[in-house]
């Protein structure tokens, strides 16, 4: 009897054990004062960069905030919990690191930083993303007339870059140019047509391009040339712009036809939604600490109102397992290079 009492009680021990196991195996989930109260949104639009190529966190002492893995794990919660609401991902620019890529030889740590930052883009890519000067010292490589088609096979993300003020340089011919704008034709339930083309473009301030085979442009004369157009074949036309505040609300003021302007530039916290005109006026946060959620509401007649909130991504927003073991392939690759380079090694 106490042999079988026993058995019961092992059993019964064994079972609660593995059940909890199989609950801790889960990814937990994002807690719910996380997410706003259910507004009608028919679109809502995540936005940040200015990662520097790190998929991790911002790396500060205290509270480290950001990562693409928590990027990654709100957002698909999102998803579930407002089904009705479609859903894209914009990055204002500066998700690569420069930093010694055109130095002899170039910084060994860097090049696993942007290897790593490209493959984790492009399984995780955002719908459209702005190049900034910085991104175009990375990318242009890969731009190559002779190479390009290679490169975006391997690297998807290649195909998300935007910017309506860069242009092949005296060589025209030696690479291709980037597309100055992308339109994402969105399903949505609760838009006026139940599709929503957006249109998105963007403008990077004019810092050298050496050896990239690529110039840029002046913002005001570029626009010009692009936002006239594109205004012509969306329903929603969004600028991101890699620029001064003084440079992005200067295109705002001029360029009354766009509808949202999202603007990133080492802003370190959180900015309200202006008006800038009757352009929405938006500010992404640095290193994507606090991500931006901008919600837009069409009434019936298809008139357009914007709500921006920001989302702390801290510890406790649980990480994204995928985009988790990238960001720690990620720091391994990158300590070996410095290991490598300390030790002199080839």
């Amino acid at each position: 009897m106490r042999n079988t009492r026993l058995s019961a009680i092992v059993f019964g021990l064994c079972f609660f054990l593995s059940t909890i196991g199989v609950v801790r195996g889960q990814q937990p989930a994002v807690p719910k004062q996380l997410f706003p109260a259910e507004d009608g949104a028919a679109l809502t639009i995540f936005y940040g960069g200015e990662t520097r190529g790190n998929l991790d966190h911002c790396g500060c002492p205290r509270h480290p905030m950001g990562g693409l893995a928590r990027r990654l794990a709100y957002v698909g919660e999102y998803r579930s919990l407002f089904p009705e609401t479609a859903v894209m991902q914009l990055g204002v620019g500066n998700d690569f690191n420069d930093q010694g890529v055109y130095s002899d030889p170039p910084f060994r740590d860097v090049m696993a930083l942007n290897d790593h930052a490209l493959r984790g883009y492009s399984k995780f890519p955002y719908d459209a993303a702005n190049l900034s000067y910085q991104d175009l010292r990375v990318v242009a490589q890969y731009f190559k007339t002779a190479t390009n088609k290679q490169a975006v096979g391997e690297f998807p993300v290649l195909k998300t870059l935007v910017s309506a003020n860069v242009a092949p340089g005296a060589d025209k011919k030696a690479v291709v140019p980037f597309q100055p704008y992308l339109i994402r034709e969105i399903k949505a339930p609760r838009a006026p047509k139940g599709v929503i083309r957006v249109g998105i473009t963007g403008f990077s301030e004019q810092l050298p391009s050496e050896e990239t085979g690529f110039v840029w442009r002046d913002p005001m004369t570029a626009a010009k040339d692009v936002l006239p157009a594109l205004r012509k074949q969306v329903d929603v036309l969004i600028v991101l712009t890699y620029m001064s505040q003084e440079q992005s609300r200067a295109l705002a003021e001029a360029h009354q036809e766009i509808d949202v302007m999202i603007t990133g530039h080492t802003i370190s916290m959180p900015e309200p939604l202006e008006k800038v005109g009757k352009v929405n006026y938006l500010i992404s946060n640095f290193e994507t600490k606090f991500m931006g959620e901008l919600h837009l509401v069409f009434d019936r007649n298809g008139g357009l109102t914007c709500v921006n909130r920001y989302v702390g991504l801290d510890e406790t927003v649980p990480d994204q397992p995928d985009a988790a073991k990238l960001r720690d392939d990620q720091k391994a690759a990158v300590d070996e290079a410095r290991r490598r380079a300390a030790e002199g090694v080839q």
